[in-house]
């Protein structure tokens, strides 16, 4: 444990950036969140990474001699070590990018940078309900699905850093083409962008919903489903459906003690775990689900932030 108090984390989303001073308890001070912004070219990603730590710090300077240091989570493929920005799935220009020395130079404190499924994997498990467990699977459903891989008190990340993309295990051969270049990938049948393009389909085949197509979430379409819209009902137990797939096939291949389900859908809470305990014991090896917890999130949006700044807190569990 790193003998400082506090770290700043930032956690970099496709909506919102937020960032916060975190003390080795979890718990966040200095909150900030700003919009990602529709242009995401390289300055202005560093530029708005460094306005939230320079109104962290500012907030209250007198806590600077503590901060270990800043650690990021950003999406994409990251070389850890290095701190460089392999690439990014939605920012396609955004290749081998040196941002913990650029950030670094400029704030001069130590910065780590890590994959943001990852960050949110580490945050429940250092302070989240079921923390330290031995091992732990977080999955996280939004925009798109990805995952964090916790092996005896270490980010698992695989041989060249890619470990945890859970989001493209195939659960359907020849199925519908992903942005990764394969098919059939869980993210296109359980992520919320496939629920959205699901009932925008089927909206516009003219199948009677109460949604509505000019304002449609993840989230709208779980409280149609709440309502026993039968559409929305539908599309919502698809998407449980496809992720029992994949949590089966983890629990399989890894036998962890917990699956932390988190992001956006994360927040439907027992409406969506029920099910997918359900289906999931149907999958799975009856032995080894029995001993696998199966829970939500218990630090929501802040997983990120927290999990960034332990990254520094804990650095000697990590690196």
């Amino acid at each position: 444990m790193n003998k400082k108090k506090f770290a700043i984390g930032i956690d970099f989303g496709g909506t919102n950036i937020r960032g916060g001073l975190v003390d080795n308890t979890g718990k966040i001070k200095n909150y900030i969140k700003i919009s990602t912004g529709s242009q995401k070219n390289y300055q202005e990603i560093k530029n708005k990474i460094i306005f939230i730590l320079n109104k962290v710090i500012s907030k209250n300077s007198s806590f600077k001699k503590n901060i270990a240091g800043v650690g990021i989570g950003f999406p994409g493929l990251i070389d850890v070590q290095r701190g460089i920005i392999i690439k990014s799935p939605n920012l396609p220009d955004l290749r081998n990018a040196p941002l913990a020395l650029d950030i670094a130079k400029k704030i001069e404190l130590p910065v780590v940078v890590e994959n943001d499924a990852n960050t949110i994997a580490w945050g429940e498990y250092c302070c989240g309900k079921y923390k330290n467990p031995e091992s732990m699977i977080c999955i996280t459903i939004g925009t798109g699905i990805g995952g964090g891989i916790i092996i005896n008190n270490n980010i698992w990340r695989g041989f060249s850093n890619t470990a945890g993309e859970i989001g493209h295990m195939i659960i359907k051969e020849n199925g519908i083409k992903c942005g990764c270049g394969s098919r059939g990938c869980l993210e296109q049948y359980a992520s919320a962008s496939a629920m959205i393009r699901d009932a925008e389909k089927a909206i516009k085949r003219g199948v009677k919903t109460s949604l509505n197509l000019n304002k449609l979430t993840a989230f709208d379409i779980y409280k149609a489903a709440k309502k026993n819209d039968i559409l929305a009902k539908k599309i919502f137990l698809s998407s449980v459906h496809y992720l029992s797939l994949g949590i089966a096939s983890l629990i399989n291949s890894f036998n962890p003690e917990i699956i932390v389900i988190a992001g956006g859908v994360a927040k439907a809470g027992s409406f969506y775990i029920s099910p997918l305990k359900k289906e999931v014991y149907m999958y799975a090896y009856t032995s080894l689900i029995n001993k696998t917890k199966i829970v939500k999130s218990t630090l929501g949006d802040c997983a990120g932030i927290i999990g960034s700044a332990f990254l520094i807190l804990n650095a000697d569990l990590n690196l």
